[in-house]
């Protein structure tokens, strides 16, 4: 075995340790054990340790990786809705293309510019203000 997957295998064993801890700690609070707010201060100290040396040994690209795996999964909600919105526009016969998107808490804001006949606009205007995940439309 390589340096490089022996470091990689170890910072994935280290990481799992960490997932660990962060489940562990909530349900020690309910537990009723004697030194509880040692023992949870401890485990938290301990986890973010193994955490950074988990980091460490996995690098910075890699957990970039790991990062944007993350951000898609929680992102694909929102990914569904431009999907269902792009095929809305498409239905009536307009051509969009998809601008900023900003997410500001719940709020996922997104920018379209789209092009096509004024009666279709209108007519696609009114489907979208019907939606409920849309709360406001500026033309």
């Amino acid at each position: 075995m390589t340096n490089q997957s022996i470091r990689k295998k170890t910072g994935l064993i280290l990481l799992g340790f960490v997932l660990l801890y962060w489940i562990t700690v909530p349900i020690l609070s309910f537990m009723d054990i004697s030194h509880k707010a040692w023992i949870i201060s401890a485990l938290v100290v301990i986890g973010e340790i193994i955490f950074v040396i988990a980091i460490a040994l996995l690098g910075k690209e890699y957990w970039g990786n790991i990062k944007k795996q993350l951000a898609d999964f929680f992102n694909q909600k929102n990914n569904l809705k431009i999907e269902r919105n792009k095929a809305i526009f498409r239905e009536h016969h307009l051509r969009p293309m998809l601008g900023k998107q900003i997410k500001q808490g719940n709020l996922f804001t997104v920018t379209w510019r789209v092009q096509g006949a004024a009666k279709n606009h209108n007519v696609c205007s009114k489907v979208l203000l019907n939606d409920k995940y849309i709360t406001e439309l500026v033309l």
